[in-house]
């Protein structure tokens, strides 16, 4: 089982600077792929970012959504996400000393 996050999914589907390499990973991929839920929210966040930034336009927004949903529902499985989950992550996201994400810890 292959976990894929938001980080490499919008440059599989939007082109960045880490879309080759991103790509060569996902074909070397042998595993079943799964996400959390989360994923779609972050992907459909960060197209909306890319617009209003003009990095992308709309129509190329809509492209990369409806083929990222086309890839959400053929080839990955998306794990549900618990309350208390989301609650943690809120509490991460507040507080970066939080459980060990120190800045000066990160890697």
């Amino acid at each position: 089982m292959i976990y894929r996050d938001i980080s490499a999914a919008v440059p599989t589907f939007v082109p960045e600077p880490a879309s080759p390499q991103i790509e060569a990973w996902f074909e070397s991929c042998t595993g079943p792929l799964v996400s959390s839920d989360w994923i779609v929210k972050g992907f459909s966040s960060a197209l909306s970012i890319k617009v209003r930034k003009g990095e992308i336009s709309a129509r190329q927004a809509q492209a990369a959504w409806k083929d990222f949903d086309a890839f959400c529902t053929s080839g990955l499985r998306l794990l549900p996400v618990s309350r208390r989950a989301f609650a943690e992550a809120a509490g991460m996201a507040r507080n970066a000393k939080a459980k060990g994400l120190a800045p000066s810890r990160m890697a």
